[in-house]
């Protein structure tokens, strides 16, 4: 299986921004996605807001008073209206995996939730989960080979 194949402009275009917007940071993936047109939304350990985030790791800190943007993914993601794909560890020590199920409750139907047994922070790029991913985006993006 090869996601890299000879594509229009248009469905590049859509393509880049599936994939791209995932590795801004879900928060801003998620912003981006209720503004921008796009064939498919990737997040990868995605959040409630970076507020929570920021006050569980940081509890001795006004955190809500020192954030300027705290990414509210939970009030964002209503307004997506692709596909979306979800994609966390089980052992996230950066997310927890509860934040990224409450939003996954939240997001709009079409969707999908993969919880990585083992995985960490980062698991897209793992051999078991990036063949997962990238027939994922094939199938819901429309996008076939010219």
């Amino acid at each position: 299986m090869s996601i890299i194949r000879a594509f229009d402009a248009n469905q590049l275009f859509n393509l880049c921004v599936s994939i791209s917007i995932a590795l801004l940071g879900t928060g801003v993936a998620i912003a981006l996605a209720t503004t921008h047109e796009a064939a498919a939304v990737v997040l990868e350990a995605p959040y409630l807001s970076a507020l929570d985030v920021a006050s569980a790791r940081y509890p001795i800190f006004p955190v809500s008073w020192l954030m300027l943007d705290k990414f509210r993914s939970d009030l964002a993601i209503r307004d997506v209206h692709v596909p979306v794909l979800m994609v966390h560890g089980e052992e996230d020590n950066v997310i927890p995996l509860n934040s990224a199920t409450r939003l996954f409750e939240l997001a709009n139907e079409p969707k999908t939730f993969v919880s990585v047994s083992g995985g960490n922070h980062l698991v897209l790029g793992l051999a078991d989960v990036f063949p997962r991913v990238c027939e994922w985006i094939e199938a819901r993006t429309l996008i076939a080979p010219l």
